[in-house]
């Protein structure tokens, strides 16, 4: 096993000064502020999308172009207030918290990580599907059905390729998942920064599917001691979805 070089990463000691104790208070605030924040810079971002639209685009596209836009945005708000947490609040430096220039041997703990999330992920939901008797899809595999348009076909590729693991993981595992290591075990940490992040797709169908996949990536976070990887393992689990879209468009994911 790799040694995990993230500082952030022991077990709260007993014996804690009250300066710690009140910057756990702190996280914890932050961290209750995640979803207003997600929340305004999507508001934004639809609005934005809105005021500056071409008046010649149909209004299907321009109901896509408006969603992912305010997906965008989000992301964007979400990402300057974790990394604004980091530096004042946490105090923390960006090696300390895993961004490093990766080894092979990491890389290669990503895409085994991806592997294992795309096996885990998919069997978890046929089971939910098979067991509720239903056939689901997630809303953001819904969106891209209804996009016709190559642009913003790139555009979306590129929210959830690039932006979305970027964002997700610098939310959930660097910052969430490290705060809970603080104030509980490592399993503990790695099921309630799992559970938040399948919540913050707002789909109870792949609830413990995305669960179990935010664990893998608390693993390979915790692994290879590179928040890179977690966000590689992201990257590639998105990516697989949308080639199974492109090549099989008929597929239930």
């Amino acid at each position: 096993m790799e040694k995990n070089s993230i500082s952030l990463s022991s077990p709260p000691s007993p014996t804690r000064s009250s300066a710690d104790r009140r910057e756990t208070i702190w996280l914890i605030a932050a961290a209750i502020g995640i979803a207003p924040v997600a929340l305004a810079g999507a508001a934004i971002g639809l609005l934005l999308s809105g005021a500056f639209s071409r008046g010649d685009v149909g209004i299907r596209h321009l109901s896509v172009w408006m969603l992912v836009t305010a997906q965008m945005s989000g992301y964007l708000f979400l990402s300057a207030y974790v990394l604004l947490i980091i530096k004042n609040i946490w105090r923390r430096s960006f090696a300390e918290l895993g961004f490093a220039v990766p080894s092979l041997r990491q890389v290669g703990t990503a895409l085994l990580g991806a592997a294992a999330m795309i096996v885990v992920v998919t069997l978890l939901a046929q089971l939910v599907q098979t067991l509720s008797h239903a056939r689901h899809e997630q809303q953001a595999v819904q969106i891209f059905r209804m996009i016709h348009d190559r642009t913003l076909v790139a555009y979306f590729a590129l929210m959830a390729t690039l932006a979305a693991p970027f964002t997700e993981e610098l939310t959930f595992r660097v910052f969430i998942f490290n705060v809970g290591r603080r104030v509980m075990p490592l399993w503990g940490a790695a099921i309630v920064s799992g559970a938040l992040f399948a919540l913050a797709h707002q789909d109870p169908f792949v609830f413990i599917p995305l669960t179990a996949g935010g664990v893998i990536l608390c693993a390979v976070y915790v692994r290879t001691a590179n928040a890179w990887m977690s966000m590689i393992t992201h990257a590639c689990f998105n990516g697989f979805t949308l080639a199974v879209l492109f090549i099989a468009p008929r597929s239930t994911l």
